[in-house]
């Protein structure tokens, strides 16, 4: 059976140049999609209204 590999496997902590914050990015070629899973979280969910 294989061993099942987390998405957080391949996140690396470090200062992000787009929002100018220190998260978690991955390698992927989609650092903005990082920043944006990280504002959301940060923020928590949208507000109604």
């Amino acid at each position: 059976m294989r061993k099942v590999k987390y998405f957080d496997d391949e996140r690396k902590v470090r200062f992000c140049t787009t929002c100018r914050k220190i998260h978690s990015i991955t390698d992927d070629g989609f650092e903005y999609l990082d920043c944006m899973l990280y504002t959301n979280k940060r923020d928590g969910k949208k507000k109604s209204g």
